[in-house]
């Protein structure tokens, strides 16, 4: 989606061999990858630099290695970890789509859409947590948390009804607009929840929940594309259009 976004270029190469590819690089960070077996489809750029296409590897192709898990601050059951290609050959019935720059427009809005996912729930949890905190002087953070609440409710049906119309294809900078407001949103729901909670959420046990919502709110800048690089595709294109 970077490379899509010409924010960097793709980090495996393929040359052609009799009916196949040999493939070399590294999938540097790669999610629900199973330890005990897996395939990855993986955008792969022709080694004369003359397009991509995206391809299907397995966990038990010859020269396919897969790291232990990353050492993640959360969401360390997401069973996310590196992949390194050497040599690995594959067939030309392994090859997904022969043309990287048209199936990745269009598989976009959902890879994108299904990422967003989990900043809605993040942040439908930390309202849910806030809402049942209130009281005891809190009750000032009641009109906020309904503020951000309707927030988040807009940015869904927004996501929603432009994937079922599938607008974001040919509009994608509108589902990088929606991305970037839930990432802000998040942010808005775990800090009512901290303030809601008061100095229990700092305490190991009773805080335990909201502190692993705090770190996988940390993650959701960071989800690929990350917000400054959607930032950057937004810039980049407001510029070419002016």
């Amino acid at each position: 989606m970077k490379f899509l976004s010409g924010l960097e270029e793709l980090q495996v190469a393929a040359l052609p061999e009799a009916d196949g590819f040999r493939l070399d690089g590294k999938l540097p960070w790669v999610t629900n990858l199973r330890p005990q077996g897996f395939h990855v489809a993986a955008a792969v750029s022709h080694a004369n630099g003359r397009g991509a296409f995206v391809a299907s590897l397995a966990h038990d192709d010859a020269g396919l290695v897969r790291s232990a898990d990353l050492d993640l601050m959360a969401l360390r059951g997401s069973n996310t970890a590196a992949v390194t290609v050497s040599g690995v050959r594959i067939d030309s019935d392994r090859i997904i789509h022969p043309d990287a720059n048209s199936w990745l427009p269009a598989v976009r809005p959902a890879f994108l859409g299904l990422q967003c996912g989990m900043s809605i729930g993040l942040a439908r949890r930390a309202l849910k947590e806030a809402r049942h905190c209130l009281g005891a002087g809190r009750h000032m953070l009641a009109d906020p948390i309904a503020e951000i609440a309707g927030g988040l409710a807009q940015q869904e049906r927004a996501l929603r009804e432009g994937v079922r119309a599938g607008v974001f294809q040919e509009k994608p900078a509108a589902l990088f607009h929606i991305r970037l407001a839930l990432a802000d949103i998040v942010l808005q729901a775990v800090e009512l929840e901290l303030q809601a909670t008061g100095g229990r959420a700092y305490l190991a046990a009773p805080g335990a929940d909201f502190c692993r919502r705090w770190r996988e709110a940390a993650f959701i800048p960071l989800i690929t594309p990350s917000l400054v690089q959607l930032k950057v595709a937004l810039a980049a294109q407001k510029s070419s259009a002016a």
